[in-house]
């Protein structure tokens, strides 16, 4: 449960690069470089509780049950697509296509991956990040965010505020990012191999 973020210190000024933020289902700590030694640090959000698998059991595990390997690819496939998208950002979108990405990669993923957090009635989720968590996150500052933020909000576009994101046009918002739905919930084909 809870939210957390995975991140990395950029060489000697402290910067700190948001790689992902993690929703409850979310794995953490399984990308190790090829020694086996952590690639990035993590900190969390809100409250959170975790549960710990040890290394040595998740390869006999996954063996075991299929629907868990499955899931885990999905989970993989997702992440990477993500990271792709994160890096296109960076190199490439403006600052609003890429708030926007983020803002909706974080809506699509609250709604499938934990509903208790999502109110339909007003197209809501629980949103505990800051500007500048997600300033972290696409290499901007705070102060650019928030001006992006209250040009989105402006335009009717989205409501952000205590804790709260709502999405008032959804189809108008992907389509500044360059979002599309499965983005965040890519399926895997079922085939038999």
């Amino acid at each position: 449960s809870g939210w957390a973020s995975i991140f990395t210190t950029v060489g000697n000024s402290g910067k700190r690069q948001i790689l992902q933020f993690l929703l409850p289902g979310d794995l953490l700590g399984y990308q190790t470089d090829i020694n086996g030694g952590m690639l990035h640090s993590a900190t969390t959000i809100t409250e959170a509780v975790l549960c710990v698998f040890p290394r040595e059991k998740i390869s006999p595990m996954l063996k075991e049950n299929t629907d868990l390997s499955v899931r885990f690819i999905e989970m993989w496939s997702r992440d990477m697509s993500l990271c792709q998208n994160y890096l296109m950002a960076v190199g490439r979108k403006t600052a609003r296509e890429s708030v926007t990405f983020l803002l909706l990669e974080l809506y699509y993923r609250v709604k499938y991956q934990n509903p208790e957090s999502y109110t339909s009635s007003v197209n809501a989720i629980y949103f505990p990040i800051t500007q500048e968590d997600i300033g972290d996150a696409v290499g901007l500052t705070k102060v650019h965010v928030n001006r992006v933020i209250k040009g989105l909000m402006d335009e009717k576009l989205i409501y952000c505020h205590k804790k709260k994101l709502a999405i008032l046009n959804e189809e108008r918002l992907c389509e500044i990012a360059g979002y599309t739905h499965e983005m965040a919930h890519p399926q895997i084909p079922d085939k038999k191999y």
